[in-house]
């Protein structure tokens, strides 16, 4: 979340060796990250709440994601974008079969309540998806910013705010 977020930006300005270590950039990330999300959640109405200190963690974890994801669109220049994407991406070659089917359950799961709620997901996710593909074409004159940053950047507020607007209607 914050934390990738943090050590991208020392990575784009070159301070991941120098001035500043990657891992106190980490450290100083992970702390912002847990202070959102606490915020947040206590904005919500319910700290104790386990959901919703969940749902507030993907909030925030989708900010962030965005915001990194931008960086690394306006700022990296070739080489610092494919050192940062594999960094971000990481390995799946310890990954086995055992281990894949593990997923099965949940993916299956996911899929059926999608196709449970289609008709409404379809006509929902084709407006949205329309208006962020302009954007991300004319943000940035000459450049075109990926899609889920888009996406992300408006969609988290929004779910900030649903959240939020649970407690007012309680």
């Amino acid at each position: 979340m914050t934390t990738t977020l943090i050590r991208t930006l020392l990575a784009l300005l070159g301070l991941g060796a120098g001035l500043i270590s990657l891992s106190a950039g980490a450290f100083v990330g992970a702390v912002a990250a847990f202070a959102v999300v606490v915020l947040l959640a206590r904005a919500s109405g319910s700290i104790g709440g386990t959901g919703q200190i969940i749902l507030a963690g993907i909030a925030g974890s989708q900010l962030f994601n965005a915001f990194t994801a931008f960086l690394i669109t306006k700022s990296a220049s070739s080489e610092q974008a494919r050192g940062i994407m594999f960094w971000l991406l990481g390995n799946l070659s310890g990954v086995r079969w055992p281990s894949v089917w593990l997923s099965v359950p949940v993916a299956l799961t996911g899929l059926a309540v999608c196709l449970w709620h289609r008709r409404a997901l379809d006509a929902f996710i084709f407006v949205f998806l329309i208006a962020a593909d302009v954007l991300s074409r004319t943000l940035i004159k000459g450049q075109v910013i990926p899609v889920d940053v888009i996406t992300a950047l408006v969609g988290a507020p929004v779910f900030a705010l649903i959240l939020i607007g649970r407690r007012n209607a309680r």
